[in-house]
């Protein structure tokens, strides 16, 4: 298992907890997931690396909470979010946190994971219905970023226009 799908899987199993509970963690909170509870041969990288990941996904959430939620609500079509099954929602707050604030992992790849969560957490309908939404905020996105321009280079000048000549 790759050590990302590891971290987001971890970040799902807290957020789901807290979410269960009804629990905000206070600011600050130093947020690390326990690794033990995975029996899997990691070296102290790997498991450095698993636990930063998903602690940075888990304080995210928590540190852009409100936006996430409004993005989230602005695209579920006939659903209120707090409606939402509790791993279905929570899989899409990861998610949604990559998109907006994680710059580094293209759209697609936070889809692609988020959508494979669903496929092992959720119900038979999950993995749809989370592909559906956050291709629909991949969509705007997508619509907000301006093409990157082709890098012009201006044609090499023949006149001298050193003005200190």
């Amino acid at each position: 298992m790759k050590n990302r799908r590891l971290a987001r899987e971890i970040a799902l199993k807290e957020l789901y907890r807290l979410d269960l509970l009804q629990e905000t963690p206070p600011p600050n909170y130093p947020i690390l997931p326990n690794l033990n509870e995975y029996e899997l041969p990691l070296s102290p990288s790997s498991r450095q690396k698993i636990q930063s990941f998903a602690s940075q996904l888990i304080t995210g959430y928590f540190q852009h909470k409100n936006e996430i939620n409004t993005t989230l609500s602005r695209f579920l079509q006939n659903w209120k979010l707090h409606r939402t099954p509790i791993i279905d929602r929570n899989i899409l707050r990861i998610a949604t946190f990559e998109m907006l604030f994680l710059d580094e992992i293209p759209l697609k790849v936070s889809i692609n994971e988020a959508v494979e969560l669903a496929k092992r957490y959720g119900s038979k309908e999950s993995s749809s219905f989370v592909n559906g939404v956050l291709d629909k905020i991949k969509q705007e996105l997508e619509k907000q970023i301006p093409p990157i321009p082709q890098k012009i280079i201006a044609p090499p000048s023949t006149s001298n226009s050193n003005p200190n000549t």
